[in-house]
């Protein structure tokens, strides 16, 4: 039996068999080709359903970066920021003044703090337009009210405490600077405010520090013979002073004496004024350069210049407890008069430094502060002092009573608490 092949010609139906295997094959073909398809659409879902599953935390981080992003970016209110501390000893300081609770210090750079607590903390002030001038001095005037001033003839004012402050006055060509502020005063002086300062200035206002105007001393004084003499030795006293040569040493000086040649002794006007105080029965006394102590008994209309009895500088004057006055400054020199000035005694003070400013308690006991660390008191109204510190570098420059033997001093060693002696004997002798 002979097999034939397929295709073979001689076949029965070799036409048409090879193309009906042909078809049969091709729909094989595609049904194999449609069972792939159907197992890639299958794969494909089951990896797309897997990877949707599998895509999911990187899906939600996704969200939560987008969320956290449009957070950051959104607007909404700011969390209060605490006021910034400053250490009181950071600032050297000129003068400090105390109102109800509120304490400020001014110094250096034109540099102003404030606190509600003589142990601070600390604030620094807003000061418009900040200059960074040395400020010298500060002084409550009303309630709330607070003034400023210093270098260049610049002033300041306060309306909440001394927590923000505006300008008032500043010159921009002269470095001349204002060392006090008078007042508030009773009497004839009632309403009026002092600002006094190198080269005779002195400023006036009479409604609450707000406006300023120049004055010009308006002293009555007798020509004394020799007067003329005496004051140019002054001068050359005071002088000899600022170079670290005089007998108190370079801690005694007057930083901001002026000596020029020829000026005459009655020409108050060119003279550097410290300090302004009131006794009790109103008048108002005014002290500076070369032993000058000036009288007014009219609120400052006119002044009569006082007998010399010392012919250094004068830094500051106090009303006392007993309604006598006391005056101090270079080299270690005090006086005390009871009579409104008429007549001084010399205090007895056991060292020679510089005295800058002077408070009393409600006991009446005196603390004076000064050059190289100086602290001393006095029980007995000023006639006798002691020494209640030991010597060191730094000045102080100004001292507030807190209470009974309690006190803030301030200098270049910034502001800091001292307590005193629970008595003070009233002879002289060195408590170090």
């Amino acid at each position: 039996m002979t097999r034939r092949r397929k295709g073979d010609p001689d076949a029965p139906h070799a036409g048409v068999l090879p193309e009906v295997e042909e078809e049969t094959v091709a729909e094989d073909q595609i049904g194999q080709d449609d069972d792939l398809a159907d197992v890639d659409v299958d794969t494909k879902t089951h990896e797309a359903e897997g990877s949707l599953v599998n895509g999911w935390p990187a899906i939600l981080l996704t969200i939560a970066m987008i969320s956290a992003a449009v957070y950051a970016f959104s607007p909404r209110p700011h969390p209060p920021v605490p006021e910034t501390q400053i250490k009181a000893s950071d600032l050297m300081t000129s003068d400090i003044a105390h109102q109800n609770g509120r304490y400020i210090a001014v110094g250096e750079l034109g540099r102003i703090l404030y606190a509600d607590s003589a142990n601070g903390p600390w604030q620094q002030a807003s000061v418009e337009p900040e200059r960074g001038f040395n400020l010298t001095t500060v002084r409550f005037v009303a309630d709330g009210i607070a003034l400023a001033a210093g270098h260049s003839g610049w002033l300041l004012r306060s309306e909440d405490g001394g927590k923000t402050w505006k300008e008032l006055r500043f010159t921009e060509n002269a470095s001349d600077p204002l060392l006090g502020i008078g007042g508030p005063f009773k009497g004839d002086a009632a309403g009026r405010l002092f600002a006094f300062g190198a080269f005779g200035q002195l400023l006036v206002s009479t409604d609450g520090g707000s406006s300023w105007q120049q004055n010009t001393i308006n002293v009555v004084e007798d020509e004394v013979e020799g007067e003329v003499a005496e004051d140019e030795a002054s001068a050359q006293s005071d002088s000899d002073d600022i170079f670290g040569m005089g007998d108190g040493g370079g801690d005694d000086y007057d930083p901001f004496a002026a000596f020029e040649s020829g000026a005459m002794a009655t020409d108050y006007t060119s003279r550097h004024m410290y300090d302004m105080a009131q006794a009790r029965d109103g008048t108002l006394f005014l002290v500076g350069e070369r032993g000058m102590i000036l009288r007014s008994s009219d609120g400052g209309d006119s002044w009569e210049a006082l007998e010399e009895i010392y012919t250094g500088s004068f830094y500051g004057i106090t009303a006392l407890a007993n309604d006598s006055l006391l005056v101090y400054g270079m080299r270690g020199h005090a006086f005390v008069s009871s009579d409104l000035g008429d007549s001084w005694q010399a205090s007895n003070v056991p060292l020679v430094q510089g005295l800058y400013d002077a408070a009393v308690d409600s006991s009446g006991m005196i603390v004076v502060v000064g050059g190289s660390n100086t602290v001393l008191v006095s029980s007995d109204h000023g006639l006798n002092f002691i020494k209640a510190s030991k010597r060191g570098p730094d000045a102080f420059a100004s001292i507030l009573t807190l209470g009974k033997n309690r006190w803030l001093l301030a200098g270049e060693g910034g502001v800091g608490k001292k307590s005193m002696f629970n008595s003070v004997p009233a002879t002289t002798g060195d408590a170090s």
